[in-house]
């Protein structure tokens, strides 16, 4: 899978461009988003089309550029 490019919606705020690895462990990504919001990977959950972003696989998350991740 490739790297894509995606905004994150986190309450009221919202991150522009946040890049995305697929080829990565989904606990990189967290961790991207860890120094954006200040929220401890453990206690996120990650809300895309498709699902919840598990710790360990990506798994049937579909994914495309500009893609909207919501962080409740």
């Amino acid at each position: 899978m490739p790297v894509f490019t995606v905004n994150v919606k986190w309450g009221k705020e919202k991150f522009d461009a946040v890049e995305l690895n697929t080829e990565e462990p989904p606990m990189v990504f967290k961790a991207q988003l860890f120094a954006l919001t200040g929220v401890q990977p453990d206690r996120q959950k990650v809300m895309v089309k498709g699902g919840t972003l598990k710790d360990d696989e990506w798994g049937n998350i579909k994914l495309k550029n500009v893609s909207i991740c919501l962080l409740p």
